[in-house]
């Protein structure tokens, strides 16, 4: 059960990780773009 957990947490923090690099490639070409 506890195994378990610590994957949860594992894979929540890959997703968060994976969000954030998504975002900020967004971000820096809309910014790209704009100037």
């Amino acid at each position: 059960m506890k195994q378990m957990r610590t994957i949860s947490i594992l894979v929540f923090f890959i997703a968060a990780t994976a969000a954030a690099a998504t975002l900020m490639g967004i971000l820096s070409r809309f910014l790209t773009s704009l100037l």
